[in-house]
């Protein structure tokens, strides 16, 4: 009898696991760039999404700053107490997987990103107010540039880079 029933819990799991219309489910919620960019409001969150970014702990937040201060002479050894990462900084002995590196390389380029998303879909918003449009796609071409500046002055260009 227990074999009977567990037999037939099985198959009844299998012929509900195994049907493709329970399984292929698409998300109501999910925001793409089709269906957010639609107006004003949008494009104004859109670009303080942008400001977020610098805002974050990896950029202007914490480790933008760490980068930038302990490659300087402003900071002094400092002992121990600095963590691993950021006493590679000091010392001048970081490669690709330092996670202040990698912190600050990685928001620059989602800075990018988002920066992007405002110029490339702010045209097709629906917005009365024209200037206030130019002014979200202005400040956004300003952080993105402020963005490939950061990259350039930290990692330096591509063309520098492979005429070495």
């Amino acid at each position: 009898m227990k074999k009977i029933i567990f037999l037939s819990a099985l198959f009844s799991f299998l012929a509900f696991a195994c049907n493709e219309e329970v399984l292929v489910k698409e998300n109501a919620n999910n925001q793409t760039t089709e269906t957010y960019f639609k107006n004003g409001n949008e494009l104004s969150s859109a670009l303080n999404g942008v400001y977020a970014i610098t805002q974050s702990n990896g950029l202007l937040g914490r480790e933008w700053f760490f980068l930038h201060d302990l490659r300087s002479d402003e900071v002094d050894t400092g002992g121990g107490q600095l963590e691993t990462p950021r006493n590679q900084v000091l010392i001048g002995s970081f490669d690709a997987g330092n996670s202040v590196v990698g912190a600050v390389w990685t928001n620059l380029y989602r800075l990018i990103h988002r920066a992007n998303a405002v110029i490339q879909f702010a045209p097709t918003a629906t917005m009365s107010d024209e200037t206030l449009r130019a002014r979200y796609v202005g400040e956004a071409k300003f952080l993105r540039a402020w963005a490939y500046f950061n990259l350039y002055t930290m990692w330096g260009g591509f063309l520098y880079m492979t005429s070495l």
